[in-house]
C-alpha cells in the first residue's frame, strides 16, 4: 500500500502534521482566507511550536482567549488578522467539544403531535 500524505504548506514537518491529525487539518483551512495557501496550512504546526504542546480542541476551547490572540500575533504573525482568526480557531474548537444538540433544539421547536 502506497502512503498519501498531504504537501500543502511545502514544509516538511507542518505537511507531517496536516496528514496525521485532522485538527491541524481543519485550523489550516480556517486560516486560509487572504493569505497565500502555503501559510495557512503551516501555521498549525507553529501554533504547535508556540504553545508547546499537540494540538488538543478541548484544551483551545478552553484556552484564555487573550492569551491565544498574543500567541497568534507574535512575530511572525500566524495569519493576516492574527487576533479574529484566533477567535475563529477558538469557536472552532468549541463547536468541536460541544454536545450535540437534540434534535428539538436544532429545530428550536418541538414537534407536536
Amino acid at each position: 500500500m502506497i502512503a498519501v500524505g498531504l504537501h500543502l504548506s511545502q514544509i516538511d514537518e507542518a505537511d507531517e502534521l496536516l496528514t496525521n491529525d485532522p485538527l491541524a487539518l481543519l485550523i489550516g483551512m480556517v486560516l486560509d482566507q487572504q493569505i497565500p495557501l502555503e501559510r495557512a496550512f503551516a501555521a498549525p504546526s507553529e501554533l504547535v511550536e508556540r504553545l508547546g504542546w499537540p494540538l488538543d480542541p478541548g484544551e483551545l476551547a478552553v484556552f484564555d482567549p487573550d492569551e491565544l490572540g498574543a500567541i497568534f500575533s507574535r512575530q511572525p504573525v500566524l495569519h493576516r488578522f492574527p487576533g479574529s482568526m484566533a477567535k475563529r480557531v477558538q469557536s472552532l474548537c468549541r463547536s468541536l467539544t460541544s454536545p450535540a444538540p437534540s434534535p428539538a433544539a436544532r429545530s428550536g421547536t418541538t414537534r407536536r403531535r
